[in-house]
């Protein structure tokens, strides 16, 4: 507490306020920087917290709780959007496979497997289109048409780079 009052007087007697350029004594530095460090901890642990309470975080996705004003103009809306039609065309892409696969299968043994498998992606697609539905709802038909060719464009084969 001393070389905090001696700080304190320091400061005071040469009427530069906001001018750091006096030594701290080692305790009084120790001191600052714990009081940094728990500046630091608590304000992350409110944030946390804060984050916990109100149930967001960097996978979440909820329209009402993150977003305020007109859900359907927000970029994390769009993305969101384009990633679930990404998804639904990659899982529409394996069932089909899986199809395929089926066809040219050496044994029932193989072909029961992969019926399983092909199952287990019709459940996944009919997840994905219910989640697309629940993100479209409300949204201008026009808009979610244009993120599904963007989508779907991004989707397909590649064109080659050109040497250079």
């Amino acid at each position: 507490m001393r070389a905090l009052q001696r700080l304190q007087q320091k400061i005071l007697a040469e009427e530069q306020h906001l001018d750091r350029n006096f030594d701290l004594t080692p305790r009084a530095s120790r001191l600052h920087d714990k009081l940094k460090r728990q500046a630091y901890l608590g304000a992350s642990v409110v944030a946390l917290s804060g984050a916990v309470a109100f149930g967001m975080g960097n996978s979440d996705y909820d329209p009402a709780k993150l977003y305020v004003g007109n859900v359907a103009e927000s970029w994390q809306v769009r993305q969101s959007l384009y990633d679930t039609h990404l998804k639904l065309l990659a899982a529409e892409e394996r069932a089909h496979d899986i199809k395929l696969e089926m066809l040219a299968a050496p044994s029932p043994k193989a072909v029961e497997g992969l019926r399983q498998e092909y199952d287990q992606e019709r459940t996944r697609i009919k997840a994905l289109k219910l989640d697309y539905q629940l993100l479209t709802a409300g949204q201008d038909p026009d808009k979610v048409k244009q993120i599904a060719r963007e989508a779907d464009a991004d989707f397909g084969p590649r064109a080659p780079r050109p040497r250079t």
